[in-house]
């Protein structure tokens, strides 16, 4: 890159580089949401569910009723 072109090796041709934003957007919240629904729906493992969601959530005090 020089003077913010790309320059090609081959034929010196300048080219201007395109911006390539990659969006990305992430839910935690559905994830959360998911693991306690699994909680409430298999008693046998809530404290797994309920640990899981604790880590993407510390704060979440719906599962802290379960604890």
């Amino acid at each position: 890159m020089k003077d913010n072109y790309l320059i090609c090796n081959y034929c010196d041709s300048k080219f201007i580089p395109e911006k390539q934003e990659k969006e990305t957007n992430i839910s935690l919240g559905s994830d959360a949401e998911n693991l306690l629904n699994k909680m409430k729906n298999d008693p046998a493992n809530a404290r797994m569910y309920a640990n899981l969601i604790l880590d993407i959530d510390p704060n979440n005090q719906e599962v802290r009723k379960y604890l």
